[in-house]
């Protein structure tokens, strides 16, 4: 006998591989009376070419619905039945070397029903006949479809789920829902509603199959239909016979509709839409599984819809973000453009106010050095004075643009604590003199001397609060008074505390006082006049070092002014620079200075001021008149004005100083600005000077920084400080 190929046949089947292996290797007859009249198994045989049924036991006909195998045999239909024309040729194709092992496939019965049937079969030894059994497996194969189907929806539910963790298109998401939904109930009808409770109407938002896509965004009164009561019992609900449904809707599109079943749609204790499936034809019934599916459509359908309007919330909140950050970057930008405008503004003021002023402090200088009777020196005096408070005006005006604007920058150098009040106190003692009040300092022996801060930004702020003092006193005395609180081992919290005892100030203006263009009283402000800057500045400055100004007064009793500044003690001792009065300092006797400055008069000005004997001054009127003076005469010191036309200043300094590595002669050069210091030391530096001045630049102050230049042997470079200190 042939090898069986696959054998899967139970054990005490007659064709199992245990029977077969028993058997001997010589061919046997077989009686197929034994076989034919057992009932244990049906049994058939039919012809060679498996056309012709020939005999089989009444387990076999029963399967067909046939009672008595002989009747079956004999019957007509025996030869449609089994076997069916359509599976005839597959069945002899799955015949392998004479043996066929559990085909399975649909066979129909007499009455028209079917049944699923498992073939084995074996051609017979002389090839004259083939011999089988044949098992209705319909059970089987049922369960096995529905586990398929239960797998299947389980699958899509899975994908679905994990859809909702990455899957942000609500619309194509429920889509997937739908179509999901309507295959695991083995339709193709359903669709996603959603409740308007304000108007109290219902409408299809997604749709499969014909049926419900015409109706797609209609709106339905919201206690119509199967939708009404499911969202209503706010549960699941099914109606077997919709075209006796007492509250269907009564369009005629949906006279085709057998069973339909209805599942809420909520997030917690609200529902807000149903997920409906739908079915053509006769009323059926629904298997429970099913259903329990279908649920789970309807949960994921409503955590999809409930993220989708996380999501929505969460746009609208980044977008409603970002067009607040835009108006944020659009207003700040505009900020800064009018900041900048008006520090462009004030700067140019400044610099077209500072010429003028440097002519009229310069010429009334000039003027009070030669022998003049009194009431000549006392008008020429109240002249300097006038120039002296505009130049403070400006530069008031200027400090607090920038410290607005942020461009302020504050310096880390050590400073001597004893030669900064040596240094306030001589300027103070004469202006008190001169009011008639006394004047006072003290500090605290026990301080250290040496601290590390801006000593610049703090004798502005002193020179402002004793300068206040003393303009508001008429009568008893201003005093500085400084002391100290350690707060580590290095540092210290200094205070300088200015005490007065003029006008003082009511409590309710104290706060006021700091603003800016504010002066407290407006009867005293007519009175005293300035600027109303002086105080905000100081205050700004203050903070900008880390520390804080404070005042205590009462009115007709005088005020305490109280800067609190934490310091460190510096390492290292004071690097303090020389002044022309320093001992060893001193002026040369000989000298060529080079002015250049495209204004006449200021030209002529800075000539008469440094126009001392030995010394010999050259004018240009711009800086390429300036480079040719230069590669001609070579002068020691160089004073060039930073804007002058066809050549500026610091193009003109770059020209100089590439010509010096030519020439082997390298000269002392002078900015002169009508800008700050702090905006035009940078340029300054870079184009190669060794020191900037701000206009209206007095005598002493030039003839200090030649000075001191020429003392250092021609090293002194206060641009290369001002770059190492800003912090």
């Amino acid at each position: 006998m042939a090898r069986v190929h696959g054998m899967h046949a139970e054990e005490n089947s007659p064709f199992s591989s245990g029977h077969l292996k028993r058997t001997t290797p010589r061919p046997i007859a077989i009686s197929w009376h034994n076989l034919s009249t057992q009932e244990y198994y049906p049994f058939f045989k039919t012809d060679a070419s498996f056309r012709r049924l020939l005999e089989c036991n009444p387990l076999f006909a029963r399967l067909f619905g046939v009672e008595g195998s002989e009747s079956f045999v004999s019957t007509p239909a025996a030869e449609v039945l089994f076997p069916s024309p359509a599976l005839r040729e597959t069945i002899l194709e799955r015949f392998e070397k004479g043996f066929l092992d559990r085909f399975e496939a649909p066979f129909r019965r007499k009455d028209s029903s079917s049944f699923w049937g498992e073939l084995s079969a074996i051609v017979s030894p002389d090839g004259s006949c083939i011999c089988g059994i044949l098992r209705d497996v319909t059970e089987r194969k049922t369960n096995e479809l529905w586990l398929k189907e239960q797998n299947s929806s389980l699958s899509m539910l899975a994908e679905i789920s994990a859809d909702l963790m990455a899957e942000l298109d609500t619309d194509s998401l429920l889509q997937k829902v739908l179509r999901y939904a309507t295959s695991a109930m083995n339709t193709e009808h359903g669709s996603i509603s959603f409740v308007d409770f304000t108007t109290k109407e219902r409408y299809v938002s997604w749709s499969q199959g014909p049926i419900l896509s015409s109706f797609q965004g209609i709106r339905i009164p919201l206690g119509m239909g199967l939708g009404g009561e499911v969202i209503a019992a706010g549960k699941r609900k099914i109606v077997k016979d919709y075209r006796n449904f007492s509250n269907r809707l009564p369009d005629h599109d949906f006279d085709c509709i057998g069973t339909t079943v209805g599942v809420p749609l909520r997030w917690k204790d609200e529902v807000f839409g149903y997920l409906s499936i739908y079915y053509e034809g006769e009323p059926r019934e629904i298997e429970d599984t099913r259903l329990e599916h279908l649920d789970q459509f309807a949960f994921l359908a409503s955590l999809a819809l409930h993220n989708a309007r996380l999501y929505e919330d969460a746009q609208l909140e980044i977008a409603e973000r970002r067009r607040l950050e835009e108006e944020l970057r659009k207003a700040t930008l505009e900020a800064q453009r009018a900041n900048e405008a008006k520090s462009d503004f004030l700067a140019r003021m400044s610099h077209e106010i500072r010429t003028p002023l440097n002519i009229l402090t310069g010429v009334s200088d000039l003027l009070l050095e030669r022998e003049v009777d009194s009431e000549l020196r006392d008008n020429l005096s109240m002249i300097s004075q006038a120039g002296k408070f505009l130049t403070e005006m400006v530069n008031d005006i200027l400090d607090f643009s920038k410290i607005e604007a942020g461009m302020i920058k504050v310096e880390r150098m050590p400073f001597s604590l004893s030669a900064l009040l040596g240094d306030i106190a001589p300027m103070f003692v004469f202006h008190a003199e001169r009011s008639g009040i006394a004047f006072r300092v003290s500090a605290d022996p026990t301080l250290p001397d040496v601290f590390t801060g801006d000593s610049l930004r703090l004798k502005q702020i002193l020179f402002n609060l004793l300068g206040n003092a003393i303009k508001f006193t008429k009568r008893g005395f201003v005093r500085l008074a400084v002391t100290g609180v350690p707060l580590g081992e290095f540092s210290y919290e200094i205070r300088f505390t200015v005490s007065d005892t003029g006008v003082g100030m009511m409590p309710d203006v104290l706060d006021s006082i700091f603003e800016p263009y504010h002066q407290g009283e407006l009867s005293v402000a007519r009175r005293f006049g300035g600027s109303g800057l002086g105080l905000p500045i100081s205050r700004k400055l203050a903070e900008l070092m880390g520390g804080v100004l404070s005042v205590e007064s009462a009115l007709g009793r005088g005020s305490d002014f109280t800067l609190s500044l934490p310091l460190e003690v510096a390492r290292t001792p004071s690097d303090s620079k020389g002044t022309m009065e320093e001992e060893g300092t001193a002026l040369p006797e000989k000298l060529s200075i080079l002015v250049a400055d495209d204004n006449t008069v200021n030209r002529t000005l800075l000539s008469k001021l440094l126009s001392l004997p030995g010394w010999t001054v050259l004018m240009a009127a711009d800086g390429q008149e300036a480079l040719e003076i230069v590669r001609k005469d070579a002068p020691d010191v160089i004073i060039l004005d930073l804007e002058m036309p066809r050549m500026d200043g610091c193009a003109a300094a770059k020209a100089i100083r590439k010509h010096e590595v030519e020439s082997g002669k390298r000269s002392f050069i002078l900015g002169l600005t009508g800008y700050t210091r702090s905006e035009s030391a940078p340029l300054c530096a870079d184009a190669g000077m060794d020191d900037c001045l701000t206009k209206p630049a007095r005598k002493f102050t030039l003839l200090a920084g030649i000075a001191n230049y020429f003392s250092s042997g021609g090293v002194w470079n206060t641009l290369e400080d001002d770059e190492e200190n800003e912090v």
